[in-house]
């Protein structure tokens, strides 16, 4: 798995750059926010997403977990419960002042067998590449798958695959979805996270770490089960 980092660095970098050039081509001028210092961000909320959560607001949560939440000036979390039909359990979304979205990050959850960590990381690769990242963006416009790599969320291994899209409302959208391993259970979740790129300018793929979403994954934590 760790070659999936090494082969494809080039091409993600190239493939991520690309927006950026595009817009300052096609849409001239734009005031951008910054990517943000993580380390020096407040925390604003934290969110349980444990049993008494699911109580509340619906929907099933067989690997808690927690999230903090940053405080930026001049962007707001709004919070998305469940809602039926959907396996989602909270979307965040970070929205300026004037209601125009930055970014979003929502968490699922998903089972993975046990097994090594190669194992592991390659069973999540291959879901989040050809099951989610193909089914979420079905239907969008100008969809580039751009690669796969293993990473970190906190101290747990990840797996997370990287692309480009256009929606109709926001625009050329940087995608980041993020398989966690659990290192305790079966049970685990994934993450889908989009950024603005009217709003954020992401130049690499590290980049993500510097967005709202991306303190958010670095804060994760899985809590015990009930």
């Amino acid at each position: 798995m760790r070659h999936i980092t090494r082969n494809l660095a080039a091409a993600i970098l190239i493939s991520m750059l690309a927006p950026a050039v595009g817009l300052a081509q096609d849409g001239g001028v734009n005031v951008q926010l910054p990517l943000l210092d993580i380390q020096n961000l407040t925390v604003a909320k934290i969110i349980n997403i444990d049993k008494a959560y699911t109580d509340q607001y619906g929907g099933n949560a067989p690997a808690p977990f927690r999230l903090y939440v940053p405080e930026t000036g001049g962007v707001t979390p709004l919070y998305h419960t469940p809602e039926a039909g959907f396996d989602t359990l909270i979307q965040i979304s970070f929205v300026t002042e004037d209601r125009k979205l930055v970014e979003n990050i929502r968490f699922t959850p998903m089972t993975i067998g046990t097994g090594s960590l190669d194992e592991r990381q390659q069973v999540m690769l291959q879901l989040m590449r050809d099951n989610v990242f193909k089914g979420f963006t079905d239907g969008y416009e100008d969809v580039n798958y751009v690669g796969a790599r293993a990473t970190k969320v906190n101290t747990y291994d990840a797996v997370e695959v990287l692309g480009i899209y256009t929606d109709p409302d926001f625009g050329k959208m940087y995608l980041r979805i993020v398989g966690i391993l659990n290192p305790d259970s079966e049970d685990t979740v994934f993450a889908i996270a989009n950024v603005a790129s009217e709003q954020m300018s992401l130049p690499t793929p590290d980049d993500f770490d510097k967005t709202r979403g991306g303190y958010v994954l670095s804060k994760f934590e899985f809590l015990p089960k009930e």
